[in-house]
């Protein structure tokens, strides 16, 4: 037990009776047990969350979710680059009709 012997424990026990007097050991044990309880709750509270997370970028990579988060990135900039050259196109064309057409107005 942590390393202690059998005399060293007694020198422990016979301070805390010391201290602490005979009385006062129950509440003493009681507090300390309540202590170590609540210790490890909130250890097993902190692995599950960390295991959990850990399962949840694993499942990320195996599914890959990364990869298709960048194949639709790069789709984006690909439909949107030729969105803005159809445009482009466009305002030609009708720059080029408004051109052509400047001698011939339309009557209103």
């Amino acid at each position: 037990m942590f390393g202690l012997g059998f005399g060293e424990i007694l020198i422990i026990v016979f301070f805390i009776l010391v201290f602490f007097g005979s009385k006062e050991i129950p509440n003493l044990a009681r507090t300390i047990a309540k202590i170590i309880n609540q210790v490890k709750h909130a250890s097993n509270e902190l692995k599950q969350e960390i295991s959990s997370t850990i399962d949840a970028e694993d499942f990320k990579q195996k599914m890959g979710v990364d990869a298709i988060q960048k194949e639709i990135n790069e789709a984006k900039s690909t439909f949107g680059g030729s969105v803005s050259q159809a445009q482009k196109e466009i305002s030609e064309t009708v720059e080029d009709i408004e051109n052509m057409s400047g001698p011939i107005k339309r009557q209103k």
